[in-house]
């Protein structure tokens, strides 16, 4: 798992939305992640195009791997889905072993 955020001295952080918004990376389609990725590298608007080293251009760049990032990651993983009532902790494993133990109690 890759996250980032991009800072210069005196500017704040670009934000990341994967820290602000779940992601179920269980259920991600990883496969056509990385195929799109293959694809969008030969795109105009994300082809790296750094013509001069300076912080604006360094940005500007970071922003489009940024933009990149955040359409395949929208396209391909899907959001948890959250409720008042959520158990964050709560995995498939437990669900499992809940079956489970619900089977032996009726015994």
């Amino acid at each position: 798992m890759i996250f980032f955020s991009v800072a210069r001295e005196s500017d704040v952080l670009v934000e990341n939305p994967i820290y602000s918004c779940q992601y179920n990376f269980e259920k991600a389609d990883w496969k056509n992640l990385i195929k799109d990725i293959s694809t969008e590298q030969n795109n105009e608007e994300f082809s790296w195009s750094l013509k001069e080293l300076s912080a604006e251009a360094l940005e500007s760049e970071a922003e489009k791997l940024q933009k990149l990032v955040v359409k395949l990651v929208e396209k391909h993983i899907p959001r948890k889905k959250l409720s008042e009532k959520s158990k964050l902790w709560w995995s498939d494993e437990l669900k499992i072993l809940r079956k489970e133990m619900t089977k032996y109690r009726r015994k």
